[in-house]
């Protein structure tokens, strides 16, 4: 059984990370306005990044099937069975990595880069980009293949961990930017890249080598403990998992890249303004969700369903009073933005600060009921609403972009997609725990 105080320390510890994580992200806004001076290159650096998060996205549901089933080992106290999946999951996890870097560099020297990302070749160079984008991939796949140590360190409820290291590497880069460097836009470009790429895999490799020398020696990957059968157990939960990311990245994370194509680079810097400010309410539902999901795994494995069913209801209040928070919030947006940006460069707008609202209360009720479906591989209605989704994304955000509404019909778009899932998601996760309560009793 989950021991209660280990998890609110998780918590209280997780909140106090990411405390310190928004300061940062706080900060970070009006530091990358300073240091690029140039709207064009910095909403293409916004895109970059998010492409870059697309690319982490493919970690083809690994990360999270490793630590579902190291949940389960952990119930069964299977160690030598955990340390079949860490092992296969890591030699898997590094082939797919290593592969998808070389096919994405590959299109990126084939692609017309400037035109997809709506920037110039008087603001920066196709073969500069291109480079840029090069280093990106390559330092991402990287990250990609050490993040899977934050799939261990979630399975054994230690939470705060993996937030504390992203700490580090975002506190690394916003230190970067103070740097007075008398250079091109592109050539900071090229510096903040490489900032990005070693702050982001450092603490990860640091963190992947001290954990598995000391607290989880008897989890650490061998060759000798690799195994076909383990690695397609992980690879078929993991698949499952990914196609939900895929889809979700298709529907969320795109929205950089069809502003910049639809609108242009400089509306992406809007649009990145709002999103970091609404997105705080999704990251702190975030430091809920992610201390439970293991437990909940747990609590499964030992049918513990009326405790479920109770958390389940607190965070579906949870994601509502959130919601109603955050369109409150919008009322004072002009305040806010003042306050937080120190000057008037970004005017903002209340009607834009609704439609944001909107999007932050589709993911927060998705996020609430995602915890149960995914702690206990019921993962279906996420497949069948998400992929729906995915399908309508780019040519609902086309046509509505097509009104001359301009930007923000993009996010409009990303929001019709998701409440569909939310709602859906809701009812199907309540109603599967009340069957499994009433044959348990």
């Amino acid at each position: 059984m989950t021991n209660a105080s280990t998890l609110i320390k998780n918590i209280v510890a997780s909140f106090g990370i990411k405390g310190l994580a928004l300061v940062v992200s706080f900060f970070s806004t009006p530091c990358y306005l300073a240091f690029f001076n140039d709207n064009s290159i910095l909403g293409l650096w916004f895109a970059i990044v998010s492409v870059l998060n697309w690319v982490l996205f493919f970690d083809f549901g690994l990360g999270n099937g490793l630590r579902n089933k190291i949940v389960a080992c952990r119930s069964r106290g299977s160690n030598e069975e955990a340390r079949k999946y860490v092992s296969s999951a890591y030699l898997s996890l590094g082939i797919l990595s290593a592969g998808m870097s070389i096919v994405l560099i590959a299109a990126i020297y084939i692609a017309p880069v400037s035109r997809l990302f709506g920037i110039g070749a008087h603001a920066i160079s196709t073969s500069d980009l291109r480079a840029v984008l090069s280093i990106v991939v390559i330092g991402t796949a990287l990250q990609l293949w050490l993040r899977l140590i934050t799939a261990v360190l979630y399975a054994f409820e230690k939470t705060a961990l993996p937030s504390f290291i992203a700490l580090i590497s975002n506190a690394a880069v916003l230190l970067a930017l103070f740097v007075p460097l008398r250079c091109s836009a592109a050539s900071k470009l090229f510096y903040i890249a490489w900032v990005q790429v070693l702050s982001m895999n450092l603490p990860l490799l640091i963190a992947t080598v001290y954990y598995f020398l000391t607290k989880f020696r008897e989890l650490i990957p061998s060759f000798r403990y690799i195994s076909l059968e383990h690695a397609g157990s992980v690879c078929g939960l993991g698949g499952k998992f990914f196609i939900i990311q895929v889809c979700l990245m298709v529907i969320t994370s795109s929205n950089e890249m069809l502003i910049a194509r639809l609108v242009g680079s400089e509306s992406v810097v809007y649009y990145s303004t709002y999103f970091r400010l609404f997105n705080l309410a999704i990251t702190l539902f975030g430091l809920l969700v992610q201390p439970i999901w293991s437990s909940m795994g747990l609590a499964i494995e030992e049918k513990r369903y009326r405790w479920i069913k109770n958390v389940h209801s607190k965070f579906v209040m949870a994601a509502i009073a959130l919601t109603a928070l955050c369109f409150i919030g919008a009322n004072f947006i002009h305040p806010i933005f003042r306050i937080w940006l120190g000057s008037d460069t970004l005017v903002p707008s209340i009607p834009y600060a609704y439609i944001f609202a909107a999007y932050t209360g589709s993911m927060l009720l998705l996020n609430a009921s995602s915890c149960y479906a995914n702690a206990s591989n019921a993962l279906t209605a996420q497949m069948m609403g998400l992929g729906c989704g995915a399908v309508l994304k780019i040519p609902l955000s086309i046509l509505i972009g097509h009104l001359g509404i301009g930007w923000i019909g993009v996010v409009f778009a990303t929001t019709l997609c998701l409440v569909p899932t939310s709602l859906i998601q809701t009812i199907v996760a309540r109603r599967d725990i009340n069957l499994k309560l009433l044959n348990n009793e």
